[in-house]
């Protein structure tokens, strides 16, 4: 199992008893405003969504890194984050994009900025990525303040490809290894391989 670890956190792949740790805040209309990819009204919708994340983490060379946010110190399931390489028609906006929803019961707890950080350690370091971007609603600065914590630049707009009420922001290696974000540790006994195609979807 592919798992990245934090201070705080365990970043693991999703599993199927998952679903009814997702489900209380992926059907929660405010956590999901502003992500519609996570956003399910019931549970088997949940589950649904969890399934076609299992199969998506499975295929090699591997593509998506759909994974939950584990407190170290209860192991409840806190979150949910997912990256992988960006679709074709937005890959001029840089090589990964990500996504991330945490349990409002969480927010401000500093769970996104560490969680993040993880995956752009793994990314860059592991990986050896180049780009990595990410979008949010203007509505929505919250998000914005995660990024630019974690080292990411507001692309300067209009830009091709960000909706037209969202900001965008990049992170590049070269900034990325300036911040200390190009190295990164493997938990578990099968330390996770690199995959040369990721994607998230």
């Amino acid at each position: 199992m592919f798992t990245l670890r934090t201070k705080r956190l365990l970043l693991r792949d999703l599993v199927p008893g998952d679903v009814p740790r997702l489900h209380p805040f992926f059907s929660d209309r405010r956590v999901t405003r502003y992500m519609d990819f996570v956003r399910t009204r019931k549970l088997r919708q949940t589950g649904a969504w969890v399934k076609r994340a299992i199969r998506h983490n499975r295929k090699w060379p591997r593509f998506a890194y759909s994974l939950a946010v584990v407190s170290k110190k209860d192991r409840s399931v806190v979150g949910w984050i997912g990256f992988g390489q960006t679709d074709k028609r937005k890959r001029h906006l840089g090589e990964r994009d990500f996504g991330f929803a945490f349990r409002r019961d969480c927010w401000g707890k500093g769970y996104g900025t560490e969680s993040l950080r993880a995956i752009t350690r793994f990314i860059f370091g592991t990986l050896k990525g180049k780009s990595f971007w990410g979008e949010h609603s203007l509505a929505n600065p919250a998000s914005g303040r995660v990024m630019r914590k974690c080292g990411f630049r507001r692309m300067t707009p209009p830009v091709r490809g960000i909706r037209v009420r969202s900001a965008g922001y990049l992170l590049t290696r070269a900034r990325a290894a300036g911040a200390g974000l190009a190295a990164t540790r493997l938990a578990g006994r099968r330390r996770a391989r690199a995959s040369a195609r990721p994607r998230g979807d």
